[in-house]
């Protein structure tokens, strides 16, 4: 079972499924952008990329980095639940269906000790408990610091007062988050994609007139409506998945502490590298608009917000179904090294031509989603599209360390020495030759990043990328390569022309080579 769960069939199901999920969330994104962009302007571009920032960062900070210990528990505990419970809401396939659970990595043996709902309703609670303790924490540290906020971030205390609303656009992102981490556990995959659309269509629908009919001054209600609507969807979608309490279940502090202890220490963990990263992106825009102004603020983050979303639905993808199965193979190098193999492979062969046709049609990506103001970034759009392409394959590298439970040489490989590298590239490049240093910056930063991770992996573990997935990787950077230097043609017609027979050819490449992997299986 533990093979065909690592199969090439099942990762790619595994990337379809959650990378659907991310679609949707991605699309109201970046048709929330073009309106940013279309009524607010760079300018106004770079005041959202700044309560943005400052948002992230102290929902990551309050949140202590509970999300991903609650997917981790909660996942254990639903796979010791009634054999008989619904795995994926609305599915309509029972956790007793070994088919159900093949691809889930959640396969009941007959001698594994079944939880009972209490258990399940135990960890709830527990979780509910904790999730607003932290949004409440959040919240109060917002509105204290508010004046301080709007300071660092704007040079003024004019912002005083929308940072204090932006308290509850914390409090309810952190809910949000928890609530999410929940139904991640309980692989409620489908009623996840209906809570994020549904939460983000009306966050959406209410938010856009706000930023037509009040400007700037309608961003952070705007972003306080999309804050709530996301957590409201997510806490009724939590609730109804978790099952009912017996008639005699109670709760009580003293009963979970052990569960208390086991998830704050690892969020803490796993909370230093994401808040590190949180901070490093918010002290970019701060330098930004020091040294620059807000405008390239703004036009930073449009690139950005292009590049990245595209891309992070593969990221996402991978982390939510390709972590699981490497954690599970942890004890065992050579299982280990066969399943990332085969999701560099399957990485290389999807990203490369995806983000070659971003490159390809970045021009269009911009006059569409965004306005003819931010033109000026299509270089630096093309450039971080090259860079996401060596992110794309250092990726499965990246988690190894954790997965095998190396907690002090991640802390220090990832959480600190990658984004001390990511800040100072970033700040100097950008002071040196403008907002096209930031793309020089991250394909740098991604580069030495996958060559750390091939040393450090192959030192500590003795893992080695297999001849097909060397091969698969370096035609993946030379497709990507290619139509990125096909773009610098001056002519046009022959430019264009260049990009799509590349184009065609990563395509063409990568859809035989998915055929050749399935039937392996």
């Amino acid at each position: 079972m533990a093979e065909k769960r690592n199969s090439y069939r099942s990762i790619l199901k595994g990337t379809s499924i959650f990378g659907g999920v991310q679609v949707f969330q991605v699309l109201l994104s970046l048709i929330r952008g073009k309106f940013v962009a279309l009524f607010l302007g760079p300018a106004g571009m770079g005041v959202n990329a700044l309560f943005q920032s400052v948002l992230t960062t102290v929902t990551q900070m309050s949140s202590l980095g509970l999300n991903l210990a609650i997917v981790k528990e909660v996942a254990h505990r639903n796979s010791l639940s009634d054999p008989s419970a619904d795995s994926d809401s609305g599915s309509g396939k029972s956790s007793a269906d070994p088919s159900a659970d093949s691809d889930s990595g959640l396969e009941k043996s007959p001698s594994t000790p079944v939880a009972s709902p209490d258990a399940v309703r135990g960890i709830y609670e527990v979780v509910r408990r904790l999730i607003l303790i932290t949004a409440g924490a959040g919240a109060i540290f917002t509105l204290c610091f508010a004046p301080w906020l709007s300071r660092v971030s704007f040079g003024s205390e004019e912002y005083t007062l929308p940072f204090m609303l932006l308290a509850a656009a914390v409090a309810f992102t952190v809910i949000s988050n928890g609530m999410l981490s929940i139904l991640q556990g309980m692989h409620a995959v489908r009623l996840m994609a209906r809570a994020s659309l549904f939460g983000g269509v009306v966050g959406l629908v209410v938010s856009v007139p706000l930023y037509w009919l009040f400007g700037t001054r309608g961003i952070v209600p705007a972003i306080v409506i999309l804050a709530l609507s996301m957590c409201m969807v997510y806490w009724i979608s939590a609730r109804r998945l978790v099952p009912a309490p017996s008639p005699d279940f109670s709760f009580a502090w003293r009963d979970h502490i052990p569960l208390v202890r086991q998830l704050l220490v690892l969020g803490l963990l796993l909370m230093s590298g994401d808040l590190i990263l949180a901070a490093v992106t918010y002290a970019t825009n701060v330098f930004i608009r020091h040294v620059g102004d807000l405008s390239d603020v703004g036009l930073y983050q449009a690139a950005n917000s292009i590049t990245n979303q595209y891309a992070n639905v593969v990221f996402m993808a991978m982390t939510l179904d390709y972590f699981p199965r490497l954690t599970a193979a942890a004890d065992d190098n050579r299982e280990m090294a066969g399943i990332v193999n085969r999701q560099f492979e399957i990485v290389a062969l999807i990203a490369s031509p995806l983000l070659s046709l971003l490159v390809m049609f970045t021009p269009l990506a911009v006059h569409i989603l965004l306005t003819s103001k931010f033109l000026t970034i299509i270089p630096l759009i093309r450039w971080i599209a090259l860079a996401v392409t060596v992110k794309a394959l250092m990726f499965p590298l990246g988690v190894i360390t954790f997965a095998k439970d190396n907690k002090r040489i991640y802390f220090w490989m990832e959480a600190v020495g990658a984004n001390i590298l990511t800040l100072a590239l970033n700040c100097g490049l950008y002071l040196y030759c403008g907002l096209i240093g930031l793309g020089y910056a991250l394909l740098i930063d991604c580069s030495v990043c996958l060559v750390v991770y091939l040393l450090v992996n192959r030192r500590l573990y003795d893992y080695r990328l297999s001849p097909e997935a060397l091969r698969r990787g370096i035609l993946a950077l030379i497709f990507a390569v290619g139509v990125f230097a096909a773009s610098f043609i001056p002519h046009i017609f022959i430019s264009y022309l260049a990009m799509g027979v590349i184009m065609a050819i990563s395509a063409t490449y990568s859809f035989r080579s998915l055929r050749v992997l399935l039937k392996k299986d």
